[in-house]
């Protein structure tokens, strides 16, 4: 577990070397995308992100749990552009 300083690519790279699994917190201005999930048409280059995530909008994340009255716990699967 770490906070948001070490959410960089050569700390994580070197985690993910180790084959274990880097869990941590990002900065609240990460530069977060959705991928890209529907069919690919054919016509030119796959498109890779479907847009940016609104940290503030929680409609196309899914609940996971309530861990307490005032606290739900989401999910999502995101790219982080500064980890690619």
């Amino acid at each position: 577990m770490s906070d948001g300083f070490y959410s960089k690519i050569k700390w994580v790279e070197g985690v993910t070397d180790l084959k274990l699994e880097a869990i941590g917190k990002l900065r609240w201005d990460a530069n977060l995308r959705y991928p890209y999930q529907d069919e690919y048409s054919g016509g030119g280059r796959r498109r890779k992100y479907a847009g940016e995530v609104d940290l503030t909008d929680y409609s196309s994340f899914e609940l996971v749990t309530q861990l307490s009255d005032d606290v739900d716990l989401y999910t999502a699967v995101v790219w982080s552009i500064s980890l690619l």
